[in-house]
């Protein structure tokens, strides 16, 4: 079945904002949020080691603006650091015992329920084979919500 119409301007932008994330590094120019009347999605790249190793709270506190902003859907993206492993494993352990500590803490000091978490495996720039994490957080009311506009007026009794 083809898409509605009014739906089809909607998953071409969103293509548009994924196109991005897919091609180039996560970075300031690079927007992590896309907002429209149906499709509401925010992602939270987990790429920095240092930054993960000193603190899980920025994750965090995106994880809690993304659910204050209504997004219907929070991805959280990750990829593996065995290469660092052979250049400083200490970091490496570190990388990922704090990775566990910002998934409990997502799934037990948010209200976003996860949907699905996947590991998977891909190939970096450099040719160098990469597993990667991608989990799907959705906000606790979305699941009944997702293909209303936020101006519906719905009576669901």
């Amino acid at each position: 079945m083809a898409p509605r119409p009014f739906m089809a301007g909607e998953i071409e932008a969103f293509v548009d904002f994924l196109h991005p994330l897919s091609s180039t590094r996560p970075g300031p120019g690079v927007p992590l949020d896309f907002q429209r009347a149906y499709l509401r999605v925010s992602v939270i790249f987990v790429a920095k080691t240092a930054k993960l190793i000193r603190s899980i709270d920025p994750y965090v506190r995106r994880m809690h603006t993304s659910l204050q902003k209504q997004f219907f859907s929070i991805y959280v993206l990750a990829f593996d650091k065995d290469w660092l492993g052979e250049v400083d494993p200490e970091a490496q352990r570190k990388f990922e015992e704090r990775f566990g500590e910002l998934r409990t803490e997502l799934q037990k000091g948010t209200v976003a329920q996860v949907d699905f978490d996947v590991e998977f495996n891909c190939v970096d720039r450099r040719g160098n084979r990469r597993k990667g994490r991608i989990i799907r957080y959705v906000a606790p009311l979305a699941k009944g919500t997702l293909l209303l506009s936020p101006e519906a007026n719905v009576d669901v009794r």
